[in-house]
């Protein structure tokens, strides 16, 4: 995580890890869930790649329903199922591989960069903001959003706005980026010193990866959590 991302140039275009890994992560999200969850779908006898997505779409079902409580909520579920996975899959994709190569990181969790976290959150909010307006008109989004329950609020709610999209980024991408790092300082530990301290590395590294992968998974969560609480307050305002 630490230093240089830069894989290559193309047309004079910089290729970093984290653009790298982004697309390796869409790439298995779509091999996982069209290619190999989705084939040879059964009502009655349901394959067990079958089980877990109709399991993901569920725990989403539950996330969604608990956050917004009209019938509008169905619309949401793909929304959240998607977000679900991209994360946890980008969450993941950067534990099993540390790798630098002339100064460059060379594999890395994509959501680890801030520009990667931050993009993912602003499009929640602008999202939030476009079902807002569609669902009660420009003017009225704006009174409602903004100028309720007095207009001298409104630059302090203009000022959440900015909040909400900072915080939602910046939860992912510090708990992220701080699992990678301290998962290279680690493997410096175990690599840079004496043979002897492999014996304390390596089983180090194992446990802190492990706690790096629940720590993914609950990031994932919590963030399609909160996406799903800004959602609710657009829509049902």
């Amino acid at each position: 995580m630490e230093g240089n991302t830069r894989i290559l140039e193309f047309f004079g275009i910089t290729v970093s890890a984290e653009v790298f890994n982004s697309l390796l992560a869409t790439l298995i999200i779509s091999v996982l869930a069209i290619v190999w969850m989705t084939r040879n779908l059964s009502v009655e006898n349901p394959s067990k790649p079958q089980l877990v997505l109709e399991w993901i779409y569920n725990f989403v079902k539950g996330i969604v329903g608990g956050s917004i409580h009209s019938p509008r909520a169905q619309r949401f579920q793909l929304l959240g199922m998607t977000l679900l996975i991209l994360i946890f899959v980008a969450n993941m994709i950067g534990l099993p591989l540390l790798l630098t190569i002339g100064g460059y990181t060379m594999w890395t969790s994509p959501t680890g960069d801030v520009s990667v976290a931050f993009t993912i959150a602003l499009m929640v909010i602008i999202l939030s903001h476009m079902l807002g307006v569609e669902r009660q008109g420009t003017k009225g989004y704006f009174v409602k959003s903004y100028l309720e329950p007095l207009s001298a609020l409104a630059p302090i709610n203009l000022i959440e706005e900015f909040t909400n999209s900072l915080t939602l980024a910046l939860r992912l991408y510090g708990n992220i980026f701080a699992g990678g790092v301290l998962l290279g300082i680690i493997a410096d530990f175990a690599t840079s010193y004496q043979p002897w301290t492999w014996v304390v590395g390596i089983p180090l590294q194992m446990v802190w990866q492990g706690f790096s992968g629940f720590l993914g998974a609950i990031q994932a969560y919590i963030f399609v959590t909160l996406a799903m609480v800004y959602m609710a307050n657009k829509v049902e305002n």
